[in-house]
C-alpha cells in the first residue's frame, strides 16, 4: 500500500494532506493544498498504456498552478522533469529511506518556507517511520474509503436517498461515492 504509507508519512510533515482529491476534473492521489502540489503514484500495471491521459492531467493541473509530481514505477517513463522513477523494490515504499528520498525530491521541486524546511529536515533525521500507527489504522479501513472520502463526506444531497433499513450494517461512511 505505497499510497497509504506515503499519505501517513507526509501528513507528519505537511499536516493537512488529502487522499483522492478531485480538482479541475481530475483526481489526484495525494494533494497538499497549502503548498499547491499533488502526488500521483503510478504503478506500471495500471499506467502502462496511459501516458497520454496522465500527461494531459499534469498539464491541466499545471495550468491551474498545481505542481504534479509523479512517482512512477520502473518500466514507466517520466512524463515531466519533476517526476521520480523508483525501482520495483523501492516502489513498495515500505522502507523509511525511500520515503526520505521522495521527500528530498519533493523539496527539490516545490518551494517551501523555512518552517516547512525545518519539518522536512526533522523527518529526514528520523531512523524509522514517523506515523506507523496511522498507517495501520488506514490499512484497517480497507476496502472502504479513507476518512474524508466516503459518500457521507462527499455527497450530502445523496444521503437523503440512503435507505438505512435496506443497507443493513453498511453505512454511507463505508461506501466510496
Amino acid at each position: 500500500m505505497p499510497e497509504l504509507r506515503l499519505f501517513a508519512e507526509l501528513k507528519t510533515v505537511f499536516g493537512s494532506i488529502h487522499s483522492r482529491r478531485r480538482l479541475h476534473g481530475h483526481e489526484i492521489d495525494l494533494y497538499v493544498g497549502r503548498h499547491r502540489f499533488g502526488i500521483e503514484i503510478d504503478g506500471s500495471y495500471w499506467h502502462m498504456n496511459k501516458a497520454t491521459a496522465d500527461a494531459r492531467k499534469g498539464k491541466v493541473l499545471t495550468r491551474h498552478g498545481i505542481t504534479l509530481i509523479r512517482i512512477r514505477q520502473e518500466g514507466l517513463d517520466k512524463l515531466s522533469p519533476v517526476d521520480l522513477v523508483l525501482t520495483n523494490k523501492e516502489f513498495a515504499i515500505d522502507r523509511h529511506e525511500v520515503v526520505c528520498n521522495i521527500l528530498i525530491h519533493i523539496a527539490d521541486v516545490v518551494k517551501f518556507g523555512a518552517r516547512t524546511k525545518r519539518k522536512i529536515n526533522k523527518y529526514l533525521s528520523l531512523s524509522r517511520f514517523a506515523n506507523e500507527s496511522e498507517f495501520r489504522d488506514l490499512l484497517n479501513l480497507l476496502p472502504g474509503p479513507l476518512p474524508g472520502n466516503s459518500l457521507w463526506d462527499s455527497n450530502k444531497p445523496l444521503l437523503r436517498e440512503w435507505h438505512v433499513s435496506k443497507s443493513g450494517k453498511l453505512t454511507a461512511k463505508d461506501v466510496h461515492p
